[in-house]
């Protein structure tokens, strides 16, 4: 009797699948002594390795696949799968000039501190949340953006005033509120023209006084004495004064003879 000379196996891996969560593989597996005695089994599979993905670098993980054929252990090839490079997560900090004319971004990754940028606006956008008032400044907020790392970044600051930027009233012409009289002042005003404001400058007119007319003579009798009237011809006013002359000066016009009474 010859003794059976033993099965002479040939393997040939087949990755069936392959990627950072795992892999799988089955073993084609042939007798160098008799062909007809092949078989495809599921291979055992192990990650012998690993590297860690960093910001902008790939990683790897390491995967070998082996069968156990008549108690002889047979091994792949090591199959290596490239994982994704990570993305940065960038904190940032922005950091303006004394006029908010500039606006800088500096950014940090969060997963490697050694990773590190920045980008400056050098045109921050005005936008007036407040407008300026007659006696109230105006109140602005800037806005800048920088792009970085192919993303966009934006910073807006709060509202600042602006110094000594009101306007100030604007008034109009001034009108006549109260008209004055002979006796009593009058008033002016005149009112700011600006939007939303209701201030007033008022000034006082000064009394016109009378303006009076001669407005004829009262006699008392015997001629004795003899008043002059007088009226103030002020619209709407009409007052009057008397001067009295209490010892009128008499003039002879004529003196009496046989026939004539004396005039004067």
């Amino acid at each position: 009797m010859i003794p059976a000379s033993g099965h002479a196996w040939s393997v040939t891996f087949t990755w069936t699948s392959a990627d950072e969560n795992g892999a799988a593989a089955t073993a084609n597996c042939v007798c160098g002594n008799n062909p007809v005695h092949n078989k495809t089994v599921e291979a055992t599979v192990e990650t012998v390795g690993t590297t860690g993905a960093h910001c902008g670098q790939p990683g790897s993980v390491t995967y070998r696949a082996s069968v156990t054929l008549d108690g002889t252990v047979f091994t792949s090839e090591d199959k290596i799968v490239n994982t994704d490079a990570l993305a940065h997560i960038w904190n940032v900090t922005w950091s303006w000039n004394v006029d908010h004319t500039e606006a800088t971004a500096s950014f940090i990754c969060e997963r490697d501190g050694s990773h590190t940028g920045s980008e400056t606006d050098y045109a921050p956008v005005e936008t007036t949340v407040t407008p300026a008032t007659c006696k109230g400044n105006k109140y602005v907020k800037y806005t800048a953006a920088v792009t970085f790392d192919g993303n966009t970044y934006t910073a807006e600051t709060d509202p600042i005033e602006i110094p000594e930027s009101n306007l100030g009233h604007d008034f109009g012409e001034w009108a006549q509120s109260k008209a004055p009289t002979c006796t009593e002042a009058g008033e002016e005003k005149r009112t700011c023209s600006r939007e939303n404001c209701i201030a007033y400058e008022t000034r006082t007119v000064e009394a016109l006084g009378h303006t009076y007319a001669f407005a004829g003579w009262t006699w008392a009798e015997g001629y004795t004495s003899a008043s002059a009237k007088f009226v103030c011809t002020v619209d709407g006013c009409g007052d009057t004064v008397f001067k009295t002359d209490s010892v009128p000066a008499e003039t002879e016009l004529r003196q009496a003879d046989c026939e004539y009474d004396r005039v004067v």
